[in-house]
């Protein structure tokens, strides 16, 4: 069965299965056996759900990506997902201040568009330069948090943010002292200009960030109940697992 959000380590039946260029890059670099045992743990959490990637349950063969439909032709509903407080009947969705987004200039050396969380209304993002006062926020798109900030979009899909996802990632970033929050949905516009400039910006964003948080609903299904050192170790392989790729 197909686990992993990426496209370069799988696990079918629980049994890791690496596309070779991954693999390559593992098994020539010292810490070989770190990361498989990282994989191995991975695994242990997963290894015995069911198959989510195809419509009837079924795995797919784990081959490529373009055999599964978390990766291609998966339909997937902007802005599904909800805080769990949500009075879903009643949510608003927050759209971008296009004046406000463009008046932080996009040039080199300046920092990405984060959403200010002092300036945001009700209605409209209000942004700032990110900095080591940014919250950042990783996602998994099919998870329903995705988007775009425009109020019209070039598909079908409304634009805009869920306003209790909004007021959730203010409230968390000002738990940990920060004045602003990027996320991809409120950050990156659908205009193609707009969208390259940032997409080469969040690199930056990430690793100046005062914290990120990672919203991924596997991890969120994790029982720490009782949190013992190996289930620490096993969700340690987990954001691992999750940020692969990332590590070459």
């Amino acid at each position: 069965m197909l686990l992993s959000l990426q496209t370069s380590v799988l696990f079918t039946c629980g049994k890791p299965i690496f596309f070779s260029p991954a693999w390559q890059k593992i098994n020539s670099r010292p810490p070989r056996l770190l990361l498989i045992l990282a994989l191995l743990r991975y695994g242990e959490l997963f290894g015995k759900r069911p198959a989510r990637c195809r419509d009837n349950n079924q795995p797919c063969d784990g081959k490529s990506p373009k055999n599964c439909q978390r990766f291609v032709g998966a339909i997937i509903e902007n802005q599904s997902a909800h805080d769990w407080i949500c009075n879903r009947n009643m949510c608003t969705r927050v759209f971008w201040d296009e004046d406000s987004y463009r008046s932080i200039p996009g040039i080199p050396g300046v920092g990405a568009r984060s959403v200010c969380i002092r300036s945001t209304d009700k209605s409209n993002f209000k942004y700032r330069e990110a900095s080591n006062k940014t919250l950042a926020i990783s996602h998994v798109w099919s998870h329903g948090q995705g988007g775009r900030p425009e109020h019209i979009l070039d598909n079908p899909d409304p634009g805009g943010m869920n306003s209790c996802l909004h007021d959730r990632y203010v409230s968390l970033a000002r738990d940990f002292g920060c004045d602003s929050y990027w996320m991809d949905t409120p950050c990156i516009p659908e205009s193609h200009d707009l969208r390259a400039e940032s997409i080469s910006k969040i690199n930056s964003v990430f690793y100046h960030s005062r914290a990120t948080l990672i919203c991924d609903r596997d991890l969120a299904d994790i029982d720490i109940t009782n949190m013992t050192i190996s289930l620490r170790e096993s969700i340690l392989a987990t954001v691992c697992v999750f940020r692969l790729p990332e590590m070459f």
